[in-house]
């Protein structure tokens, strides 16, 4: 079968080709954001290889940094901060903290004596 030509062949193979060398030296786990600028330092050529493997150690080591200082969680926490979320509403705005931060003329008391 033969081979299409793309309008953008060119570029196209050149992100393509980046963005494999970026995920295949970080592996998976990253925020996009992440791979996004590699992938752009990669093609603008900022980084070498061995610059991005060194990128990589030091994204590594915030993350793992981060996760060692992470509270643990185990079923019986998910549960309780779900059955928190979803049934009590907790983390939820009344109606009044809502207004405090809305200028007056938005506030939800304000329009409900509108009506």
């Amino acid at each position: 079968m033969p081979m299409k030509i793309y309008k953008h062949r060119e570029i196209t193979e050149k992100i393509i080709g980046a963005a494999q060398r970026v995920h295949n030296t970080l592996g998976y786990g990253f925020l996009e954001k992440v791979y996004q600028n590699l992938i752009a330092d990669v093609m603008n050529e900022k980084y070498s290889s061995n610059e991005v493997t060194e990128k990589r150690d030091s994204l590594l080591s915030g993350l793992n940094e981060i996760l060692e200082n992470a509270p643990s969680t185990d079923s019986k926490a998910y549960s309780k901060a779900r059955k928190a979320l979803k049934i009590h509403e907790e983390m939820r705005f009344s109606n009044k903290e809502i207004d405090d931060f809305l200028p007056e003329e938005l506030r939800i008391e304000r329009m409900r004596n509108v009506k």
